[in-house]
């Protein structure tokens, strides 16, 4: 006797042809006369506008489940696989390897407390870790929130546009930013949030957006800081939170001549030491700016 669990010759052959048939009757469809790559860019296009929602991969990634030829299109289009988050590392591991060689998106809060297992905070590092060692060459934003140290930082991240690195630890013992592993990455947008930086090798010309916040500069001095500016003169947008050396000695500044910032749009300043950058800077009339 035949159970349910364990169907007969008879109705496997009868559910194939079901199959068979509802794939003939989706050819018939108008959608699916759209050519693979046509159908390809639409799916790239649909998970670009939900990639910042959060949302669960399988809703995400719905397409896929429409029908054998949609999934087969999906699965072969690496660049909507490229934006991995922590929250659903087992679809991470799987977008890493359908995404193939394009372009990466990463996201990762390694934070201790809030609710967090150490067990959870550990496959997080674990998995951040194997980005890092495998794939940092195709990385272009990058996003990790933690309040522990990010262990071995990759060397080489090539195409690394977007930053932002966040530490939520001690403000009296903060991290170092890895400028000197990141000096050769063509970033365009960096924040940074209670690291501490050593502005005599900040070196970042391409950059167009500087976000700091809490960011200690011992020991660079605010001469250093300065330069560091001269050093990125495709600026953009700077925002300074409570981040500017302690110390202005106007005498010194007074040696060099106010950096040029003429692609500046945006300056936001919020420090006790806002009053003696402003002379140091050369910046378009234009320019918003909100002191606080």
């Amino acid at each position: 006797m035949q159970t349910s669990a364990n169907p007969s010759n008879a109705q496997i052959l009868i559910d194939e042809k079901i199959r068979q048939l509802k794939a003939q009757r989706n050819l018939l469809s108008p959608v699916s006369k759209i050519p693979p790559e046509v159908l390809g860019q639409i799916f790239t296009r649909v998970t670009e506008y939900t990639m910042a929602s959060h949302l669960k991969p399988t809703i995400r990634f719905n397409f896929s489940f429409v029908s054998q030829h949609w999934r087969n299109v999906a699965i072969s289009t690496p660049q909507i696989w490229t934006v991995l988050s922590e929250d659903y590392l087992t679809w991470s591991r799987v977008m890493l390897e359908r995404s193939k060689t394009a372009d990466l998106v990463v996201h990762v809060d390694i934070q201790r407390g809030y609710g967090r297992s150490e067990y959870s905070i550990s496959r997080k590092s674990e998995f951040l870790q194997h980005v890092f060692e495998k794939h940092a060459s195709r990385i272009v934003h990058l996003s990790v929130e933690s309040n522990r140290d990010i262990p071995n930082f990759p060397p080489l991240t090539p195409r690394l546009q977007i930053l932002y690195l966040s530490f939520e630890g001690s403000r009296t013992d903060p991290l170092h930013f890895p400028t000197y592993l990141l000096s050769a990455s063509p970033l365009v947008e960096l924040r940074v949030e209670g690291y501490k930086v050593d502005w005599k090798l900040f070196s970042f010309p391409a950059l167009k957006t500087l976000i700091l916040m809490f960011v200690r500069s011992e020991p660079s001095s605010a001469l250093d800081f300065i330069k560091a500016l001269q050093r990125t003169p495709q600026l953009e947008r700077l925002r300074i939170f409570h981040s500017l050396p302690v110390s202005f000695d106007r005498a010194e500044l007074s040696t060099i001549p106010p950096v040029e910032l003429l692609a500046l749009q945006e300056l936001h300043i919020s420090d006790t030491s806002s009053a003696s950058l402003i002379p140091c800077l050369k910046i378009p009339a234009s320019v918003s700016v909100a002191l606080s």
